[in-house]
């Protein structure tokens, strides 16, 4: 899946839960845009977390097989 935002920044932090709150993934984004490979992970909701030290940023997204 392949995430973009319009936030001006080198580098943010982000954090992807399932929607029962546990951590599925988290690491450092460059630029402004993120890709994760989410082949394995459960069918289901979820929701990542973009953060910096200016402003933070949440989305939804669904994963169906």
């Amino acid at each position: 899946i392949r995430f973009q935002w319009s936030m001006n920044t080198a580098e943010s932090s982000y954090q992807v839960h399932n929607f029962h709150g546990q951590l599925v993934k988290e690491g450092l984004a460059i630029g402004n845009e993120l890709v994760l490979d989410c082949e394995n992970w459960d069918a289901g909701a979820y929701f990542i977390i973009l953060s910096n030290n200016q402003q933070s940023v949440t989305a939804t997204f669904q994963i169906q097989h």
